[in-house]
């Protein structure tokens, strides 16, 4: 999955059910920072009603950061990140998890490191790797900081659903028309008994009346 989002409200709306649903569906749950400082990621899961603390003393909730996760010694690999993944995917499930549930700031990306220049290879790769793993990986770019070409190049390879702007009924998503049609994002989702409808004024988008937990047709 990939997020592309404009505003602090829109990183709240999505990234908040996203770690929820990993941590209910009793998946290892990782969060890469980057631009956002942990402590406001774990405010989200507090707005809740939700103690991270406790996810964080077991070990199902890690908060990393770029250092830990995308760059060693100075270097971005694709390689070495999917290799990353699989590990932690593995872990996780030997430790007793349903999965790995992920999402990490791609800004890091914007800071002069080499192999930067390989996030479109390490975005396609990705999301062949994970197919049919026990994983869900979501990666997030900020508007305000990415080049909007390099956004458009990223969404050719990400899922179809982009954004998730709201949880309570009625929801809006954005459809990858790069990817898929809102008709056939549509009929994906009324197969899984969620109503969905498009939105004439909005020809990427649909309107889901009575909500739907749209993050689990993907998961674990």
């Amino acid at each position: 999955l990939g997020f592309a989002y404009d505003s602090p409200h829109e990183h709240i709306e999505v990234v908040t059910p996203f770690l929820l649903l990993g941590l209910q569906r009793r998946a290892r749950v990782i969060y890469i920072v980057d631009i956002h400082p942990a402590r406001e990621i774990l405010s989200y899961l507090g707005r809740k009603g939700v103690n991270p603390d406790l996810y964080l003393a077991s070990g199902q909730l890690m908060i990393l950061n770029r250092y830990e996760t995308y760059i060693q010694q100075d270097l971005f690999s694709p390689d070495q990140m999917l290799a990353l993944v699989q590990s932690e995917i593995d872990r996780a499930v030997q430790e007793g998890y349903s999965g790995l549930v992920s999402t990490g700031e791609m800004t890091w990306a914007l800071r002069g490191y080499r192999g930067s220049d390989r996030l479109i290879e390490y975005e396609m790769r990705l999301n062949e790797f994970i197919l049919n793993k026990k994983a869900l990986c979501l990666c997030q770019y900020n508007r305000n900081h990415f080049d909007s070409r390099l956004i458009d190049e990223a969404m050719a390879d990400w899922e179809p659903v982009l954004a998730a702007l709201n949880r309570e009924p009625p929801l809006f998503l954005r459809a990858n028309r790069l990817r898929t049609g809102p008709d056939d994002l549509a009929a994906r989702l009324e197969a899984e008994g969620i109503a969905a409808d498009t939105v004439p004024d909005a020809p990427d988008a649909l309107h889901l009346p009575s909500g739907g937990d749209v993050f689990s047709l993907s998961l674990i």
